[in-house]
């Protein structure tokens, strides 16, 4: 199981909301990684005993053991689905911009709002027109802003996983394709600096033709 940093200081606001609510959300992938594994296992012997029942069919089966592997390693999930979707992202890398501790284990190249080329334009005409105190207030709204977005896209992301293992029992009216969705949407939001960026290039290179 992976372990994640614990972040012991005060948070207050949108990034205390952020934060914690990441890390709840993501030791809840966790446990429902757990319970699913053990619906796995009961499905299996089910199966073993009636493999005629469709309920409990070994594609069933193999679904439930899929969701639940996605759910137990669910920072490996997001960092290869997040790297999938955006080729030229580095992968996934949540930070809290007051310790610098992050919450995931992989050596992503995490958003710095006093760098970002998404920012720049807005960090160029407040450095022309205002105090360097408005610069930082503004640098900690975006780096908050999109702690908040890594937050939602994580809670919809195991809403996916959950839905792939909903569809695979035949529990759900969703079907895979929205599922696949799902994940590709979460995807974009959890690494939204990478996801604005590769919008911008796009762009960028459209305004060139």
């Amino acid at each position: 199981m992976e372990v994640t940093e614990d972040f012991s200081t005060e948070l207050t606001g949108f990034e205390a909301i952020a934060t914690y609510g990441y890390e709840l959300t993501y030791y809840v992938g966790l446990a429902l990684g757990i319970v699913l594994f053990l619906h796995g296992i009961k499905k299996l012997m089910l199966y073993a005993k009636n493999p005629n029942d469709p309920r409990n069919s070994l594609g069933s089966v193999l679904g439930v053991m899929i969701g639940a592997s996605l759910l137990f390693g669910l920072q490996s999930s997001i960092n290869m689905a997040v790297i999938t979707v955006n080729s030229s992202s580095t992968g996934h890398c949540f930070v809290n911009n007051e310790t610098g501790n992050s919450i995931n284990k992989h050596s992503a190249e995490c958003f710095n709002s006093d760098n970002s080329e998404i920012t720049k334009d807005m960090r160029d005409l407040i450095e022309e027109r205002s105090t360097v105190e408005a610069l930082e207030n503004f640098n900690k709204k975006a780096s908050n802003f999109f702690l908040i977005m890594k937050f939602i896209g994580l809670v919809y992301f195991v809403r996916a996983i959950y839905e792939f293992k909903a569809v695979s029992d035949g529990q759900s009216n969703t079907t895979y394709g929205k599922v696949i969705i799902m994940l590709i949407s979460s995807s974009l939001v959890i690494d939204m600096p990478n996801t604005l960026q590769m919008l911008l290039n796009t762009a960028k290179e459209f305004t060139s033709i």
